[in-house]
């Protein structure tokens, strides 16, 4: 597994680029401060946790649930 690390300016999160063993990229965001990743983070779990904003969320918006629940656990 090979790791690369861009950090462009302190007050920013890191980029991480992974490559597994399949050869698949993992990417992180890049350009957002660490205020707006806990922000990004808040509101993911307020809508994770609210089963009523969860279950009006439409098909089109939420295509991969799976995916929700493994970021939402990230954040709980």
């Amino acid at each position: 597994m090979t790791t690369t690390t861009i950090d462009p300016n302190p007050n920013h999160v890191k980029v991480d680029v992974t490559r597994s063993k399949t050869n698949s990229r993992r990417v992180g965001v890049m350009s957002i401060t660490k205020a707006e990743n806990a922000q990004l983070g808040l509101l993911l779990k307020y809508i994770y946790t609210n089963d009523e904003v969860y279950n009006s969320l439409p098909a089109d918006v939420l295509q991969f649930p799976e995916s929700l629940n493994k970021l939402a656990s990230r954040y709980s």
